[in-house]
């Protein structure tokens, strides 16, 4: 081996000994664990929402109530005629422009 390679190796090895971590404090610890129960019950799931919407109430209820009323939407709306507003109005560049300075823009 030449010198570099002992260097390098020496380096390594101080580097092993400095790189080892300290445990934490057991303050720490159970700071850490608390965050994490806080943050797992702040986390969003189904059952959440669910009882954000409908509280109480098993989760097929208000899945039926939102099909059931996109069922009533479409179908009223498929069977009720569209009535449109009469287009009496014009747009700006459709009408001649109503100033005359001059008789050239007419």
């Amino acid at each position: 081996m030449n010198d570099d390679d002992e260097r390098l190796i020496a380096l390594l090895q101080d580097a092993g000994t400095r790189d080892r971590a300290e445990p934490a404090s057991l303050a720490l610890s159970a700071r850490i664990l608390a965050d994490f129960d806080a943050a797992l019950a702040r986390r969003w799931s189904v059952s959440r929402l669910v009882d954000a919407v409908w509280p109480g109430a098993p989760a097929w209820k208000p899945a039926f109530a939102l099909g059931l009323s996109l069922v009533i939407g479409l179908g009223v709306g498929a069977l009720l005629p569209v009535y449109g507003a009469p287009d009496e109005t014009s747009i700006a560049s459709d009408a001649s422009p109503g100033l005359d300075f001059g008789g050239d823009l007419r």
